[in-house]
């Protein structure tokens, strides 16, 4: 079963301070409900003794439910994890009661006596007191995620963008245009198609969080297409799995650009040259989409990589709760990625709200 992530706990201080605020008010409480007055004392021994007696078990309760709502039971089902608390703490609870009163009860000579309604009383009230504090620090840890990732989203666009109309791919691009006009004008007037193909894609996708597998497909032939002209035919692409132009793959999403960023990782990182030519296969299934490529990595690389795009992806399927892995199976001489299609019907946006 999955497992919550962890909330922090932040400063102790704060845990002590709430803690000494509680027992006091809960001390006044009680002895109101019992006694009919907020200070039922004769002297400041019988204060300093019920202090003792109900401080000391009060504190090891409420560090142990702590661990228990913070750190040991945790559960991605709410209920299922609220259910585990109350159950670990009611028997925390009753062993932790049952260990003090034998102390005393060997320190003193005198029996002690359980006062079980005031203790369960007790322990019910910081339960609900730590639960509470545990999903508000989750609420907030929750949309501090959430803004990240819309950062991340904004980001990515930026830098989809800029990798395509940055000067240094405009001028390969433009300088192999110029060489294909001047020997083979078919080859060009496709190049020229293809490049327009991916830049109507990029301008009209921006601000767009998710688009259909068969937007997605189209776009990555076009990119596909002008790296096929840029290395002379020795980068290739094969399709496998249900048909690239099937009706199913409209009703699919993805995330943009996603296809685009395995396919640029792949020429970025690997040899592609007539010796070892890249021939990368991508399949539609079912559930998800799948690229593979050879792992022909180059012996000496100047391209600082940064990783950006492969954490952009996995955090953005990570939030919509699909499955994006990674495989990079040195034995077997392949890398793997396994993107699951978004839910046709609720976009990122949708989920971080």
């Amino acid at each position: 079963m999955n497992k919550t992530p962890r909330v922090p706990l932040g400063n102790p201080l704060w845990w002590w301070l709430g803690l000494l605020l509680y027992y006091c008010w809960f001390q006044a409480f009680y002895n109101t409900l019992r006694f009919d007055e907020i200070y039922p004392y004769d002297s400041l021994s019988m204060l300093g003794l019920g202090v003792i007696c109900n401080l000391l078990p009060v504190t090891t309760v409420w560090w142990t439910y702590i661990g228990v709502v913070f750190r040991w039971i945790r559960f991605s089902n709410r209920k299922i994890k609220i259910v585990g608390d109350i159950i670990a703490s009611v028997f925390v609870a009753i062993i932790i009661n049952y260990v003090y009163a034998l102390i005393f009860t060997l320190i003193t000579g005198n029996e002690a006596r359980i006062d079980w309604s005031g203790t369960l009383l007790n322990d019910l009230l910081v339960l609900m007191l730590i639960e509470m504090t545990f999903y508000f620090k989750s609420l907030i840890l929750s949309q501090s995620e959430v803004e990240y990732m819309r950062q991340q989203v904004v980001q990515h666009q930026y830098e989809a963008l800029k990798a395509q109309v940055n000067p240094h791919f405009l001028f390969n691009s433009f300088n192999l245009l110029y060489s294909l006009i001047l020997i083979d004008t078919n080859s060009a007037r496709t190049f020229v198609q293809n490049l327009a193909e991916m830049y109507r894609y990029i301008l009209d996708r921006h601000g767009r969080n998710r688009v259909s597998a068969a937007e997605e497909i189209a776009f990555i032939n076009s990119y596909i297409g002008v790296l096929t002209t840029r290395y002379r035919n020795k980068f290739s692409v094969i399709w496998t799995g249900l048909p690239a132009d099937s009706d199913f793959l409209s009703q699919m999403m993805l995330v943009p650009f996603s296809l685009q960023i395995l396919i640029e990782n792949t020429v970025k990182h690997n040899v592609v040259s007539s010796r070892t030519p890249m021939s990368v296969e991508i399949s539609i299934e079912k559930d998800g989409i799948r690229v593979i490529n050879p792992l022909q990595p180059r012996q000496t690389s100047s391209v600082h990589t940064s990783g950006f795009g492969l954490r952009y992806l996995k955090n953005t399927y990570d939030t919509a709760g699909r499955i994006f892995r990674v495989i990079n199976n040195t034995q077997r001489g392949i890398f793997e990625v396994y993107l699951e299609w978004l839910k046709p019907d609720i976009s990122i946006t949708d989920i971080e709200q």
